[in-house]
């Protein structure tokens, strides 16, 4: 009986875990300047839901996947009352939020399967770039490259490695995404 409290205990360990190492992979400068992605709520959301679909694309239980979709949207209810959002509408944005996750979840996902980099910079371009009238195809391609790399060493270790492959994560004078050998 009280196997399950010791089980869901750790799954939730494991899931706060992996969402910091989203969160703080999402807030690396890099994002927001070499690769253009607008430094604004809305830019910082669309750099934390592809870090945590790359991160779930990974993960073979099913109830991790689920206390980490659990951990982040607590988060994201505490951070909408921090900013000042009134209890009353909470709730409203949460399910908007939740709604945007999974949708970019499957396209993400879609597009990484498929090995199409055309459908994944247009996933990236509606999302990552939403806010945005002009953007540069340039750094469009760099972040499509990121998410192409970040996909495939993430596929390659376990998920208690996850931080190892955030860690390695390095941009080059050109921006590129190098990884340390």
């Amino acid at each position: 009986m009280f196997q399950w409290f010791i089980t869901n205990r750790n799954y939730r360990a494991q899931a706060k875990k992996l969402y910091q190492q989203a969160v703080v992979q999402s807030r690396r400068p890099d994002f927001y300047t070499a690769y253009a992605v607008p430094d604004t709520f809305d830019g910082r959301f669309e750099m934390l839901c592809l870090h945590v679909d790359l991160i779930m694309r990974h993960l073979d239980n099913t109830k991790l996947k689920q206390v980490l979709f659990n951990v982040m949207f607590r988060d994201m209810d505490r951070s909408l009352r921090e900013a000042g959002v009134g209890d009353l509408a909470v709730p409203k944005h949460m399910k908007r939020m939740m709604r945007a996750l999974k949708g970019r979840c499957f396209y993400y996902d879609e597009a990484l399967q498929a090995a199409d980099k055309e459908k994944l910079k247009s996933a990236l371009r509606r999302n990552a770039y939403g806010t945005m009238d002009d953007v540069n195809a340039s750094k469009l391609n760099q972040l499509a490259n990121y998410v192409i790399e970040t996909d495939a060493a993430l596929s390659e270790v376990l998920p208690e490695s996850f931080e190892d492959i955030f860690a390695e994560c390095s941009f080059s004078n050109e921006q590129e995404l190098k990884y340390a050998s």
